[in-house]
């Protein structure tokens, strides 16, 4: 009974904020107060999206029998098209600026926000949308449908990354062409033998220059998916990847067991592992910051619940990873439950290591509203100014802010408001130039902890010893009465 509840909870409070923050806006006119699809008031009509939800609505209603691969390739011409629109209004909106009215960073962190897009998507489609707008013969195919999204991301990463704007667009008629009958893969590799083709022809005499070229390229890519895993993707020169392969064998060699039930891929990233654990292992003397912050709450390292567990860069930890760690780990007890553990008062500026820990354990994060950045990314911020407010170094006084957010309030156009919320003293508003409200910030939810079986033999022993407490509470008052 008790984890459906905090089910229940949680669900209650996700979609609160979804109507709060008013995230996946429906299309409507620019006047103030018009958020829907079919305002009434003049002017503010949008038949073309009235029309196509009424035709998704015609095809949502249609019974699926019989034969549809006709309709699976209709479809898919069709999906690609909406993509097309969908690209040339990221393009004007990103061209525009018009994600800075409501404080984002970028267009990217506005779609993650409002549109509830995964961060890397929300920079693909940014960087397609400013490629297509230069490219009128691959915008004008794929608003056609004659070519799928892929293939447009496919072109788009080739263009921007060639910086060649003359040689592609003779390029890109070719391309098209292989588009038009050819997998995303096959245009890929057109794309890449083009590329080597135009490296050479950039200084086909100069081997020392063309290597300087090669090296240029390379890079390596870290990014967190949607499912809790960590992507990792990039291109190394060629002597550094000579030295990454060779130290990736000799850990395999020292790790792989005989019967080894992990796949080559599984013993490389086994490997790398061991090698960045290795060099955090055995780094110079002098440094007392930790490999790995982790937030766990004491439910989930006991192994009675599950509930908050996730590194500093925001990344979930399962509750046996955790308690993995904490064998051989610094462990320091933050209080988060409207408790102040560090104030400094006026005695110093810059907030501590401890007061900043303390801070990423109740904010999780950028406090300004729709924000997704990490603690690891963000800077305290004194809510009542040092200097301008005479404001305290206490922890009831800051909050973490990205560094992008924390100078958009040090510019003065953007200010924060306290709500006077008695059962949230650490809400407040971010309000923009003329008091518009950006949105209302408060101190990041806890997940709710889900009992395991352990904790919930546990909570009915307690409610039995309980039980028993009352009653002989209630005896021994009885006694007194008649004594």
């Amino acid at each position: 009974m008790a984890r459906v509840l905090a089910i229940r909870t949680s669900v209650r409070y996700y979609l609160g904020m979804a109507t709060e923050r008013d995230t996946f806006e429906r299309p409507g006119c620019e006047r103030p107060g018009c958020e829907r699809l079919g305002c009434e008031r003049p002017g503010c009509e949008r038949p073309g999206f009235e029309r196509l939800a009424s035709a998704i609505d015609e095809l949502a209603n249609a019974e699926v029998s019989g034969r549809v691969g006709a309709e699976l390739i209709e479809l898919e011409r069709l999906r690609a098209r909406v993509d097309a629109q969908v690209s040339r209004r990221v393009a004007a909106f990103d061209r525009t600026l018009e994600y800075t009215l409501s404080g984002h960073r970028s267009a990217a962190a506005w779609l993650g926000e409002r549109c509830r897009v995964a961060s890397i998507e929300g920079h693909g489609r940014v960087r397609v949308a400013r490629e297509m707008a230069e490219c009128e013969s691959t915008r004008t195919a794929w608003e056609r449908g004659a070519i799928a999204t892929r293939h447009v991301e496919v072109l788009a990463r080739c263009r921007h990354a060639a910086k060649a704007d003359a040689e592609f667009a003779v390029f890109e008629e070719v391309a098209l062409r292989v588009a038009a009958t050819a997998p995303p893969e096959v245009l890929a590799g057109v794309c890449v033998r083009w590329r080597e083709a135009l490296d050479a022809d950039r200084q086909p005499h100069d081997l020392a220059s063309l290597a300087e070229q090669r090296f240029d390229k390379r890079g390596l890519h870290a990014s967190q998916t949607i499912d809790q895993m960590v992507a990792i993707d990039g291109v190394l020169d060629s002597t550094t990847g000579e030295v990454v392969q060779t130290a990736l064998d000799i850990a395999i060699d020292q790790a792989r067991v005989n019967d080894d039930p992990r796949s080559l891929p599984q013993l490389r990233a086994d490997a790398l592992g061991a090698i960045c654990e290795h060099f955090l292992a055995h780094r110079e003397p002098g440094t007392n910051k930790p490999h790995i912050l982790l937030h766990v709450d004491a439910a989930t390292m006991s192994g009675e619940g599950v509930g908050l567990c996730a590194t500093e860069r925001g990344t979930i930890i399962d509750a046996a990873t955790a308690q993995r760690w904490a064998c051989d780990a610094i462990v320091q007890r933050v209080l988060v439950d409207g408790a102040v553990p560090l104030a400094l008062g006026r005695s110093s500026r810059t907030f501590t290591p401890g007061q900043l820990r303390a801070m990423a354990a109740r904010d999780l994060g950028c406090r300004w509203p729709g924000c997704d950045q990490p603690p690891a990314r963000c800077q305290g911020h004194h809510l009542e100014w040092w200097e301008r407010d005479g404001g305290s170094t206490d922890l009831d006084n800051g909050a973490l802010f990205c560094t992008f957010h924390h100078r958009l309030l040090h510019t003065g156009r953007y200010w924060i408001e306290f709500v006077g919320d008695p059962d949230d003293a650490h809400a407040f508003d971010v309000r923009g130039p003329s008091g518009t409200l950006v949105g209302t910030s408060r101190p990041a939810a806890r997940d709710p902890v889900i009992l395991t079986q352990r904790g919930s033999d546990r909570e009915r022993v307690l409610a039995r010893l309980v039980v028993a407490r009352d009653a002989l509470q209630g005896t021994a008052v009885g006694s007194d009465r008649v004594l």
